[in-house]
């Protein structure tokens, strides 16, 4: 999932999220295809954030459906993206 990164009718659409940058979440079993992606998601001027092995991909699916469900059956408009928060205590 690309954070605000969007393909519509064959367009892309890049969002202007104010603060810092759109977290990328990825994940997979080969180092260099990992570093690779994550190069080109921060080439695309994103954040990337590894999220382990190939076997957490069914999470991210999931959560790619929560952003569908947010995004367009509610209305919130594709212009959102999910951020992972480290707090401090």
């Amino acid at each position: 999932m690309l954070g605000g990164l969007w393909a519509r009718r064959g367009h892309r659409i890049m969002f202007d999220f104010s603060g810092p940058p759109a977290q990328v979440f990825y994940c997979g079993g080969d180092v260099d295809a990992k570093q690779r992606a994550a190069q080109l998601i921060e080439d695309l001027d994103f954040k990337p954030v590894d999220c382990g092995p190939l076997a957490n991909a069914r999470y991210l699916e999931a959560l790619a459906v929560l952003w569908i469900q947010l995004a367009f059956v509610e209305g919130r408009g594709p212009g959102l993206s999910f951020h992972l928060v480290r707090h401090s205590g």
